[in-house]
């Protein structure tokens, strides 16, 4: 998704047509927002862009490896608070039947 918009973008920027109205009109991913502004950057202010763009590839990359890192090291608390929001209505639906439940619910 990032790459197909890329190729979008970056001839837009790398000819000048109107670089800030459309980046505002077109980027919905935040990474590619991050990368185009670089390179709007870059262009006004001159510079090496085969640098830029291998710094931000970088960076991406590693926000990408963070954010895997971030999910799995989340994973188990996630999955034990979605059993601790349904386990009040599973024991619920157990009990109902059973003679305390019974004792419980018409009572």
């Amino acid at each position: 998704m990032l790459a197909a918009a890329a190729f979008v973008v970056v001839p837009r920027i790398v000819f000048s047509i109107r670089r800030e109205a459309y980046v505002r009109a077109r980027v919905g991913s935040r990474d590619l927002a991050v990368m185009v502004n670089a390179m709007v950057v870059q262009h006004s202010a001159g510079g090496n862009l085969a640098r830029v763009l291998a710094s931000m590839a970088n960076i991406l990359t590693e926000r990408q490896r963070l954010d895997g890192e971030i999910k799995a090291l989340t994973a188990e608390p996630r999955f034990s608070a979605l059993i601790i929001q349904f386990m009040p209505v599973a024991l619920l639906v157990l009990t109902r039947n059973s003679p305390m439940g019974v004792a419980l619910f018409e009572t």
